[in-house]
């Protein structure tokens, strides 16, 4: 509800550009203590389609010595195929640069594994929608699989969203799936948290070493 307003009033641009400042200087902190540690970012096509957004994103990256390897911009699939042949030369030039392309919320538009092939998006998030019934489902666990082997069949890592219990995690697992997120790993929790938690886990493996 937010965002459409946003967008509606004409503000989307300049909130993106907040976010993505934000963000970025958060992963310059957060990469300090842990190297490998990436953000995903959502973007509004809005934002995408501002002439001025590759400029901006080169500039804040550099302004806080960000690896563009660790920026994972997240595009929802229904926005990329509603506006496939404006997206296509943006997506491209985000990729020139360095960052990472993530489909979200993937299973709740209809684009074609052609597409995301020839745009070389690096993750495929499938819908938390497929997720929930996964264990008590086939259809849903089918689905699951199949996307999972296209996806891999070009060259992209898949990502299951909503992961909230064991079993769900056992059978995604079992499928092939190479990353998570969920309730299951976390909630949402402060950039203080998340920088905690990563203190925590760099002392625990100095600790292990000696």
């Amino acid at each position: 509800e937010f965002i459409s307003v946003a967008e509606e009033h004409g503000l989307i641009v300049e909130l993106g550009q907040l976010i993505l400042k934000m963000s970025i200087e958060a992963l310059a902190d957060m990469n300090k203590i842990h190297p490998s540690i990436s953000i995903s970012i959502n973007v509004s096509v809005i934002q995408l389609e501002d002439d001025n957004f590759i400029s901006y994103l080169q500039f804040i990256m550099n302004k806080y010595s960000a690896n563009p390897a660790n920026v994972h911009l997240e595009i929802t699939e229904t926005a990329m195929i509603s506006n496939i042949t404006k997206l296509t030369n943006r997506i491209i030039q985000a990729k020139e640069v360095g960052v990472m392309i993530s489909v979200d919320d993937f299973g709740t538009g209809f684009s074609s594994i052609a597409v995301l092939r020839n745009l070389q998006v690096d993750y495929i998030k499938i819908d938390k929608s497929y997720i929930d019934n996964i264990c008590s489902c086939d259809k849903d666990k089918s689905i699951v699989s199949a996307v999972t082997k296209m996806a891999h069949t070009i060259g992209t890592t898949v990502i299951a969203e909503g992961i909230e219990t064991d079993e769900q995690l056992a059978l995604i697992r079992q499928g092939g799936i190479d990353f998570y997120q969920g309730y299951l790993f976390s909630k949402p929790v402060s950039f203080e948290d998340a920088f905690h938690i990563l203190e925590q886990e760099e002392q625990s493996k100095i600790n292990k070493q000696h």
